[in-house]
């Protein structure tokens, strides 16, 4: 009886040890994670609400009013280059052909539907890869890609030159935040199985001492 009682103190000794071990870490671990979360949402979140008001422009318009794209016959270059982005993006082999004008007929019919609208407010800014980054920045670059020239031809497409704007800063601020990101997903791990090892020591500590207190 006696040896049972020594040998549940010795480990009752050692989990409440393991525990305090834990809890300090658990708290260094979480202080670190909330240190990284405030560093990522400060660098995101300027980008980020930039993204949503142009969702949120995108969403407002009517079927008829995203229907005016197809009545451009003779699409500027920034209005042909902002549906050519827009391309480049959900058609990762797009290369646009030789005559603009052919180009042009199918990309207004790629982009005149209010389901492609939906999918540009629901689109994850993380599809992009890098091959797609660079592409669409040489297409950022031209002095014709501008929302506020585009706007007196068309408003939809001014739009839709600002949500492209809006969703490679995004893009462009996940990548290069992509590494913190990725640490702080690995410290949430940490954390949750450090958690889980608190908590079965805890309740073997509780149980352990019950037994011990039986045993007296």
């Amino acid at each position: 009886m006696n040896k049972e009682r020594n040998v549940k103190s010795a480990r009752i000794e050692v989990l409440s040890e393991l525990i305090t071990v834990k809890t300090a870490n658990l708290e260094t671990m979480k202080a670190a994670e909330e240190a990284l979360k405030t560093s990522v949402e400060a660098i995101v979140s300027a980008p980020q609400e930039e993204f949503r008001k142009c969702v949120e422009e995108l969403l407002k318009f009517s079927n008829a009013d995203i229907k005016t794209l197809s009545k451009i016959t003779k699409p500027s270059v920034g209005i042909r280059l902002c549906c050519e982005m827009l391309r480049s993006i959900f058609e990762p082999n797009f290369k646009p052909k030789r005559h603009a004008a052919e180009t042009w007929q199918e990309s207004v019919k790629f982009v005149s539907d209010k389901s492609f609208f939906i999918k540009l407010a629901t689109c994850d800014a993380d599809i992009l890869t890098v091959d797609q980054m660079k592409i669409l920045k040489k297409y950022v670059e031209r002095a014709e890609l501008n929302a506020n020239k585009i706007e007196h031809e068309s408003v939809v497409c001014a739009c839709l030159c600002r949500w492209i704007n809006a969703f490679l800063e995004l893009a462009c601020t996940l990548r290069v935040m992509e590494e913190q990101v990725e640490e702080m997903k690995e410290l949430r791990e940490q954390i949750k199985q450090t958690e889980e090892k608190f908590e079965n020591e805890s309740s073997e500590l509780q149980q352990l001492k019950v037994d011990v207190e039986k045993v007296e």
